[in-house]
């Protein structure tokens, strides 16, 4: 036996991007085996912005040199991409269900799938706007309940955002706390600024309603002001994680050319809510975790924005009805 805490940094590198590339996690890890070129590499900064790989470093050169003595995985000569060691391309998928195959590609949605043929997920080029109006038209109403204590804020906005490269989607919930009614839902999907320049091949959907981030923003930001004057001030956004706030919108705005709203510089992680509140010997780490922890059923396809941002006010109704104070976790400098 060999635990894990007494492993170097490196050896948990070393393991952690073995994981990535095994058969086994390749089979249903489709992200991952999207980001491969053809000759099965991956560029080696997007591995490093996994989560998990987060929690172990974010320094690439401390990276490359924990897998050049790799026998799981394989580094380009320049050790800017990485692969599954011997591969000669992309893996060969077992057949998609068909349920999966109907799922959204979400890329697709957004204007452009690099992948075309071989993406397992749905090509349908008005699929985007038909389910974003589906989720939007979602009734609101639930019986009416009252929080356990009162909320720091009356309103609470629920985000959830897609795309790690850039932004793709942007799923906001208005969630009232006064009787913990959602009262308000918001979609755009989004065109990225470069991530669609100068590519070959794939899918182009002429058909999507995704619009540039420079658009969406201030849409959300005026559909927040309106919430706000019929809900009352102040409010908050609420997030499973740091990562959308802290780090996506603030890179996206520097890379659309446009100021970060002020509304944007502090959030509620509501993972750090639930661990503050409940105190687990292992803290949660996902949304998924979150919910099974809370004894609530994943609705939805995970990982889809919109989906995900149901589930995850589920969490913030879940844990006001419990006791716990959705409080400010997150903020950044001014």
């Amino acid at each position: 036996f060999f635990s894990a805490s007494r492993m170097s940094l490196d050896e948990k590198i070393r393991l952690q991007v073995a994981h990535y590339f095994s058969p086994q996690n390749l089979q249903r890890d489709k992200y991952l085996v999207l980001l491969m070129d053809d000759d099965g590499y991956v560029p080696l900064d997007q591995v490093a912005a996994f989560n998990k790989m987060k929690e172990l470093t974010v320094d690439l050169e401390l990276i490359c040199s924990a897998l050049r003595s790799s026998a799981a995985v394989e580094l380009t000569a320049d050790e800017t991409k990485v692969r599954q060691a011997g591969a000669t391309g992309r893996p060969i998928l077992a057949p998609t269900p068909p349920a999966e195959a109907d799922l959204p590609c979400k890329y697709y949605c957004a204007g452009y799938c690099r992948y075309g043929h071989s993406c397992t997920l749905s090509h349908k080029p008005r699929e985007g706007a038909a389910i974003e109006a589906q989720w939007l038209m979602k009734s609101y109403r639930t019986p009416p309940r009252s929080p356990a204590i009162a909320q720091p804020f009356p309103l609470y906005f629920v985000l959830d955002l897609e795309g790690k490269e850039e932004i793709i989607e942007l799923p906001v919930l208005a969630l009232r706390s006064a009787d913990m009614q959602v009262i308000g839902r918001f979609h755009r999907w989004v065109r990225p600024v470069h991530l669609f320049e100068d590519v070959k091949g794939g899918h182009h959907n002429l058909q999507s309603n995704a619009i540039p981030f420079v658009q969406a923003l201030p849409e959300l930001m005026d559909w927040v002001l309106k919430m706000e004057e019929s809900c009352g001030h102040p409010s908050a956004f609420v997030t499973c994680g740091n990562w959308d706030i802290k780090s996506q919108i603030p890179r996206q705005c520097k890379l659309s050319k446009i100021d970060l709203p002020s509304a944007l510089y502090q959030w509620v992680n509501l993972k750090d809510i639930f661990n503050e509140f409940h105190q687990p010997r292992k803290p949660v780490r996902g949304m998924k975790g979150m919910l099974g922890r809370l004894q609530l059923k994943l609705d939805g396809m995970h990982h889809l924005g919109m989906d995900d941002v149901d589930n995850i006010a589920k969490c913030a109704i879940k844990l006001m009805q419990q006791g716990a104070s959705l409080h400010i976790t997150g903020k950044l400098a001014q």
